[in-house]
């Protein structure tokens, strides 16, 4: 829970790189800054220190065109190093010395995570042999065929195999986010944050979809959903796959 949380906060480090998808970065920024936010109303120590880095530091563009501000790369390990997505991806997987980066750091951080093609990035530096991942399913195919020594699952919306974890699409990255402090925090939030959290996911999916949002909240209430398997089953049709073989 919130009270045994360390201090310092855990670091939360997301790498970007020229044309990332702006959401891979920051949805799930937000989930661990709402997180705080809580925390901060109850009085509590912060639970997170999330960062965006990228190699060099400074100004990156994202394929929107919107301009991320990035610390340059840590030079000790993260508690949560997630690896975002977007088309920029392929170009990042083939920089040797990014590649070795996020090789030797992912092995001295608590844990390593992906949102979509993010996972590409972390096949390329080797941390998905031997394990199961999942990315976004239009790639699915090409990365169990530019890397098969990983056990590619086209069908969940993330996977944890280990203190591995890979997420789908952008709102999956959302999900494996939310999935990663209620690891951390346990039934994390009790129904005050998770409402907070399933209002703007829910507004995001429906947009997406086209759905009008009264039709999700007939289907069960911001109330009735207090554990994962429930927000599971509102926010995605895709299941939530884990392994535990590497623990």
């Amino acid at each position: 829970n919130y009270a045994n949380m360390p201090n310092p906060p855990k670091t939360v480090h997301v790498l970007a790189f020229a044309n990332v998808q702006v959401l891979d970065v920051t949805g799930p920024l937000q989930v661990f800054a709402s997180a705080n936010d809580l925390a901060r109303q109850q009085g509590l120590p912060l639970p997170y220190a999330p960062t965006v880095i990228a190699a060099g530091g400074g100004a990156v563009m994202s394929s929107a065109g919107l301009a991320l501000m990035a610390e340059p790369l840590p030079s000790v390990g993260s508690d949560t190093l997630l690896i975002a997505g977007g088309w920029g991806v392929y170009e990042a997987a083939q920089d040797a010395a990014l590649v070795a980066w996020v090789r030797d750091h992912g092995l001295r951080s608590r844990r390593v995570a992906s949102v979509c093609t993010g996972a590409f990035l972390l096949a390329a530096a080797g941390l998905l042999d031997g394990r199961r991942a999942t990315t976004h399913w239009s790639r699915c195919d090409a990365l169990a065929r530019e890397y098969p020594n990983v056990t590619v699952d086209a069908d969940p919306i993330f996977v944890r195999d280990g203190n591995i974890w890979t997420s789908a699409g952008v709102t999956a990255g959302m999900d494996l986010a939310l999935a990663l402090v209620d690891d951390d925090l346990g039934r994390f939030v009790g129904a005050f944050y998770l409402e907070q959290a399933l209002d703007h996911l829910l507004l995001f999916r429906a947009a997406l979809a086209g759905v009008d949002l009264d039709h999700l909240i007939a289907i069960a209430t911001l109330e009735e959903l207090v554990g994962l398997d429930q927000l599971q089953q509102l926010t995605g049709m895709r299941r939530v796959a884990r392994n535990d073989q590497h623990e």
